[in-house]
C-alpha cells in the first residue's frame, strides 16, 4: 500500500480539481455552494480515515495478535487523539476523554503501572508552579482547569506499554491521515479560490481578506468580528478548526514524523521517498495558503535540518553540506535582508513586546500570577498604545511567563525546555530534538503553554514522541496484581 495510497490520493485530488475548474469555467460554481463542498470534504476525510485505519488493522492482523487483542483498545484511541489535533476542539475533547478512559480500563484489567519518564517530573513541577501561581490572583487559589492535560496524558501513557513496532505503525498511520487532511484542504481551497476574486501569488504572499456573507459561518463571524474573513478560513473551515498557527504546528509534527519513518526504514512502518516528497510539497502549499508565516519559516528550517540529519547518517558528505548551508545562509543575510525584515514585520506583535517589556521592568520578581495576563497588558496598553484593541496575552511564551511570574517564570520555562533537550540528546531522538525546535520557534510568536489549544497539542505530541523514545528500552513497572496476590496470601496466613 506504500505508493498505491499516495498515487490514488493524488489522482483523486487532481481529478476533482479539474472537474471543479471545468464547472467554474461554465459558470456553475458559486461561493454559496461552499456548505456543500464543506460537507463533502468532511465525508471524504472521515471515509478516507476509516479506510486507512481498517486497512492498517487488516494488513497487520498477525502483528496485532502478538500485542494481545486488548491492546487494540489503546491503538485506535491513540490514533484518534493524534488526528483530532487538526479538528474542532469538541472532537479533541472527546478524543482525549476516549483515550484516557480506554487506557484506564486497560490498566484496571492488567494492573500494571509503568514508571513515567523522568522528564515528566519536570512537567509535573511546572504544573505545581502554575497551581501555586494562582495564589493572590483575582480568582483566588485554585487549580486551573486547562492544565489538567499536563497531568492526565503523561499518567495515561503509564497505564500501558506498546512495543516500538506498534508505535511506529501508529506514527505512519498519523502521517498518512495528515496527508489526506492536506489533500482535502487543497481541494476545499481550490473550490473557494475559483469562486473568489484573488490571484494565487497574492493569496500566498499577502494577508488577504474577503468581505462576504457566508452561510452557517457562526464561529468564523465571531473570530473575525464581522463579515470580513481572512484567507485561511477558505482553506480550513471544512474541519471546523481555524487557527492557522496551531494547525501548522500539527502539520509540522506530521512532517518530522514522516522524515523519521523514512530515515528509520523499519519494515513494519516504512514510508517511501515518493510519499515523503508529496507530503512535503502539499504541506508547504497548505502552510502558504493559510498565510502562516511562522509555519512556513519552521517548515524551511525543519527541511534544511532534516536533510543535514540524513546526510550525517547515510553519507560521507556532511562537511560539504555544512559548508553549502553556511554559504546559503550568508547569501540570504546579504541579499535577502529586506525579504527577511518583511517576513518578520508585525506591528501588533512588536507593540505587544514593548508592552510586555514595560510591565516586566516594574514587576521583575513577580507578576500577575497564573493565567491573568489580560488585565496587566491592557492597562499598560492604554498608556503606550491606546488605539490598539485589547489582548488576552502577549503572544510570546517567554515574555508571557515573565508577565505572570517575573524572572521565576522564565527560569521554570527554561528548566522545562532544558529537560526536553537533555532527554532528546541523551536518547539521540530525532523526534524530540525536532519537537523542541518547533516549540521553541513557535513560542517566539505564540503562547502554547498559556491557552488550551497549545497545552493540548504540546502535551499530546510530547507524550507520543517520548513513548516512541522509551519503547527502545525496557520500562520499569509496578505490578499491582502481584502486590494484591501477596497481600491475599498474607491475609490467609494471618487467618
Amino acid at each position: 500500500m506504500n505508493n498505491l495510497y499516495t498515487y490514488v490520493l493524488l489522482a483523486v485530488v487532481v481529478s476533482v480539481m479539474l472537474i471543479l475548474y471545468l464547472l467554474s469555467s461554465i459558470g456553475i460554481l458559486s461561493v454559496e455552494q461552499e456548505i456543500i463542498t464543506r460537507v463533502l470534504s468532511i465525508i471524504f476525510f472521515l471515509a478516507g480515515t476509516t479506510w486507512l485505519i481498517s486497512g492498517e488493522l487488516k494488513k497487520n492482523k498477525s502483528g496485532l495478535s502478538q500485542l494481545k487483542k486488548e491492546k487494540i483498545q489503546i491503538l485506535l484511541p491513540l490514533v484518534i487523539l493524534l488526528v483530532s489535533s487538526v479538528l474542532n476542539k469538541v472532537a479533541g475533547t472527546i478524543a482525549t476523554a476516549l483515550f484516557v478512559s480506554c487506557a484506564l480500563l486497560f490498566f484496571i484489567r492488567r494492573k500494571e503501572f509503568f514508571l513515567p519518564n523522568k522528564l515528566y517530573y519536570i512537567l509535573f513541577g511546572y504544573v505545581l508552579f502554575l497551581f501555586l501561581g494562582t495564589i493572590g490572583t483575582h480568582k483566588g487559589f485554585h487549580f486551573p482547569g486547562k492544565i489538567y492535560t499536563f497531568l492526565f496524558l503523561p499518567i495515561t501513557f503509564s497505564f500501558f506499554n506498546l512495543p516500538n513496532s506498534a508505535l511506529l505503525r501508529i506514527a505512519r498511520l498519523f502521517f498518512r491521515i495528515m496527508l489526506l487532511y492536506l489533500a482535502v484542504c487543497i481541494v476545499y481551497w481550490w473550490f473557494n479560490f475559483l469562486c473568489l476574486d484573488a490571484g494565487f501569488i497574492e493569496w500566498t504572499t499577502s494577508k488577504l481578506s474577503f468581505q462576504l456573507n457566508m452561510f452557517d459561518w457562526v464561529e468564523q463571524y465571531k473570530l473575525s468580528h464581522g463579515n470580513e474573513f481572512s484567507a485561511y478560513f477558505f482553506v480550513n473551515s471544512w474541519s471546523y478548526y481555524y487557527h492557522p498557527s496551531y494547525i501548522s504546528i500539527v502539520l509540522l509534527f506530521a512532517l518530522i514524523t514522516g522524515f523519521y519513518l523514512y530515515f528509520k526504514q523499519d519494515d513494519s512502518s516504512k514510508i517511501t521517498l515518493f510519499e515523503l516528497i508529496i507530503f512535503v510539497v502539499a504541506c508547504f502549499l497548505v502552510l502558504a495558503l493559510m498565510e502562516s508565516r511562522i509555519g512556513v519559516l519552521i517548515f524551511c528550517i525543519l527541511c534544511a535540518v532534516s536533510v543535514l540529519y540524513y546526510v550525517k547518517l547515510k553519507t560521507k558528505h556532511f562537511k560539504l553540506f555544512l559548508l553549502l548551508y553556511a554559504v546559503t545562509g550568508l547569501l540570504l543575510i546579504i541579499f535577502g535582508k529586506d525579504l527577511i525584515n518583511g517576513f518578520y514585520a508585525d506591528e501588533i506583535r512588536n507593540s505587544l513586546l514593548k508592552i510586555a517589556t514595560a510591565y516586566i521592568k516594574d514587576h521583575f520578581w513577580w507578576g500577575t500570577g497564573s493565567f491573568e495576563q489580560a488585565t496587566a497588558i491592557n492597562n499598560v496598553k492604554e498608556v503606550l498604545f491606546p488605539d490598539l484593541k485589547d489582548f488576552n496575552y502577549v503572544h510570546n511564551q517567554f515574555f508571557g511567563n515573565m508577565i505572570q511570574f517575573g524572572i521565576w517564570g522564565l527560569v521554570i520555562l527554561v528548566v522545562l525546555l532544558a529537560g526536553i533537550l537533555g532527554l532528546a540528546i541523551r536518547k539521540r531522538s530525532y523526534l524530540l530534538q525536532m519537537f523542541l525546535l518547533i516549540m521553541f520557534l513557535f513560542m517566539l510568536i505564540e503562547e502554547p503553554l498559556y491557552i488550551q489549544a497549545g497545552i493540548t497539542r504540546f502535551t499530546v505530541f510530547l507524550t507520543f514522541f517520548v513513548a516512541i523514545c522509551d519503547s527502545n528500552s525496557i520500562r520499569k513497572k509496578l505490578n499491582f496484581s502481584s502486590v494484591l496476590k501477596n497481600q491475599n496470601l498474607n491475609d490467609g496466613r494471618t487467618n
